[in-house]
C-alpha cells in the first residue's frame, strides 16, 4: 500500500513539473512573441504558474535569498519611488508618472517572483527553449505580413495585426514593418548568432535552433529596421569585446575567417531578399544613411533630452518630465532611451543605475569563466542583452514590461552558479551533467 502510494505522489510530482514547465514556457512565449499585447493572457499564465509553483514555495524564497534577486529588484523599485517623488516635486506631466512608477515598482515585484520561477522550471534551458521558439514565431508572423500585403493572402488575422500594430509598408529600396514583436530579434537573433560562436554550446544547435537562426535573419533584413540592421552588423565586434572581457579563448569557434563568413552571410541574405522582391539596393543604403543624418526626427528629440539634462544637471527631471509644449501629443513620450535617462535621472539618478548595472554584470560574467555547465549559454545571454541595449539606444523599449524580460537576464545569469540546487527539472540536469563531462 505504502509502493503504491509513493508512486503515485512520484507520478503526480512529475506531472505538476511538467505543467510548471509548460506554462512557464507558454508565458516566455507570449512576452517575447506578442509584446505590449495579450496582457490578460500573460497575467493568466503568471497566476497559474504560481498556484503550480505555490507547493515549492520554499524552494523559490531560498532561491531568491541565494542570488540577491530581491536585491536587483528592490533597488529598481526604490529607484523608481525616489525618481517618481522628483517627477511631482518639478511638475511632471501624471499619465507619464503613474506609468513609470508602476514599472519601476509594480512590474519590478512580477520579475521578482517571475525570474525565481524560471529557475524552478528549468532555468536557463527553458529560457533558450523560449528564445528559439519565438525566434521562429515572430519571424513566420511577420513574414507571412508581408506575403498578406503583396498577395493578399490574409494569413494573419486582423485582431492579431492590430494587437501587435503591424504595419506593412513598401518603400523605394526598403520594406517596413512596424510590428512591436520585431524589438525582440535585437536580443533574440544576436543570441542565436552567439551560440554558434561558443564552442560548450553544441547541445543547443540543433534543427531548430539553425532554423530560427535563418528566419530571424530573414526577417530582420525584411523589416526595414535600421538600428537592428546595425546592431547585427557589429555583432563581431560586440563579440570580440566580450571575447577579451569574459575570457577563454578555447571556448570560442571566434576567427578573423568566422567574421569573413558572417559578413558574406549578411550580403547574401540582403541581397537575395532584394532581389526576390525586386527591390533597389541604392534605395536601401539611402534609407540607412538617413537613420544618421541631421534631419532624423529621433536628432532633434535628442538634442532636445541633452538640453533638458543640463537644465537639471543633478538629479534629473524625474519621471514625467518634458521636453515639449504640454499641449504636444509627444509630450513625456520619447524614443531615445539613454537620452531619456539622463534627462530624466540627471547625474546622480545615472550614476546609481550605472552601478546597479554593472555590478550585476561583472558577476555575469564572473560566472562565464567558471567551469559551470551553463557557462556558454550565459555568455551568449550576455550578447543578447548587450545588442538588445544597443537597439534601445533609438527605441523606447525600456519603457515596457515585455522587453524588460531581457534586463531580467542580469539577476538570472547571476544566479548559474546556484541554480543546480533548486531546479527540479529533470531535463536540464540531464543536460547540465552531460556539458560538465564535455567541458
Amino acid at each position: 500500500m505504502k509502493k503504491k502510494s509513493v508512486r503515485y505522489f512520484m507520478q503526480k510530482v512529475s506531472r505538476a513539473s511538467i505543467a510548471l514547465e509548460s506554462l512557464m514556457l507558454a508565458l516566455l512565449v507570449a512576452i517575447m512573441t506578442l509584446p505590449r499585447s495579450y496582457t490578460a493572457l500573460k497575467l493568466s499564465l503568471l497566476m497559474a504558474i504560481i498556484l503550480l509553483a505555490t507547493p515549492q514555495i520554499r524552494m523559490v524564497i531560498g532561491f531568491m535569498k541565494k542570488v540577491d534577486v530581491i536585491g536587483f529588484y528592490c533597488s529598481v523599485a526604490i529607484l523608481g519611488c525616489l525618481w517618481t517623488i522628483v517627477g511631482l516635486i518639478n511638475g511632471g506631466i501624471i499619465p507619464s508618472l503613474i506609468d513609470y512608477f508602476r514599472l519601476y515598482v509594480g512590474w519590478s515585484l512580477a520579475y521578482l517572483i517571475m525570474v525565481s520561477l524560471i529557475y524552478i522550471a528549468g532555468g536557463l534551458y527553458i529560457f533558450h527553449r523560449a528564445a528559439v521558439l519565438s525566434a521562429i514565431l515572430i519571424s513566420l508572423i511577420n513574414i507571412a505580413g508581408v506575403l498578406d500585403v503583396m498577395y493578399g493572402f490574409y494569413l494573419i488575422p486582423e485582431s492579431v495585426s492590430k494587437s501587435l500594430a503591424m504595419n506593412i509598408g513598401f518603400h523605394e529600396g526598403y520594406i517596413q514593418i512596424t510590428s512591436s514583436n520585431i524589438g525582440s530579434l535585437f536580443f533574440l537573433v544576436t543570441y542565436l548568432i552567439a551560440i554558434y560562436v561558443r564552442k560548450d554550446t553544441q547541445l543547443f544547435r540543433n534543427p531548430y535552433t539553425h532554423i530560427a537562426l535563418v528566419l530571424g535573419l530573414i526577417c530582420a533584413a525584411l523589416s526595414g529596421r535600421r538600428a537592428l540592421w546595425v546592431t547585427i552588423a557589429l555583432q563581431p565586434l560586440v563579440l570580440l569585446v566580450a571575447f577579451i572581457f569574459a575570457g577563454g579563448r578555447n571556448r570560442f569557434r571566434f576567427s578573423f575567417y568566422s567574421i569573413f563568413l558572417y559578413g558574406l552571410t549578411i550580403i547574401f541574405l540582403v541581397s537575395a531578399v532584394s532581389g526576390l522582391l525586386d527591390i533597389d539596393f541604392t534605395g536601401t543604403l539611402e534609407h540607412l544613411y538617413q537613420a544618421f543624418s541631421d534631419e532624423d526626427v529621433r536628432y532633434a528629440q535628442r538634442q532636445g533630452l541633452i538640453n533638458g539634462f543640463f537644465d537639471h544637471l543633478i538629479i534629473g527631471s524625474g519621471f514625467g518630465g518634458n521636453i515639449f509644449s504640454p499641449d504636444d501629443e509627444r509630450a513625456g513620450t520619447y524614443e531615445s532611451t539613454f537620452h531619456q535617462i539622463l534627462f530624466n535621472f540627471g547625474i546622480v539618478g545615472v550614476s546609481l543605475i550605472l552601478f546597479i548595472f554593472f555590478r550585476y554584470l561583472r558577476i555575469c560574467l564572473v560566472n562565464t569563466k567558471a567551469l559551470y555547465p551553463l557557462d556558454g549559454v550565459s555568455f551568449c545571454l550576455i550578447i543578447g542583452l548587450l545588442s538588445f541595449l544597443i537597439g534601445a539606444y533609438s527605441n523606447p523599449y525600456l519603457g515596457s514590461f515585455d522587453f524588460l524580460l531581457y534586463i531580467a537576464i542580469l539577476p538570472l545569469i547571476a544566479g548559474v552558479k546556484s541554480a543546480a540546487k533548486f531546479s527540479t527539472n529533470k531535463e536540464a540536469s540531464k543536460y547540465s551533467n552531460s556539458t560538465r563531462a564535455t567541458d
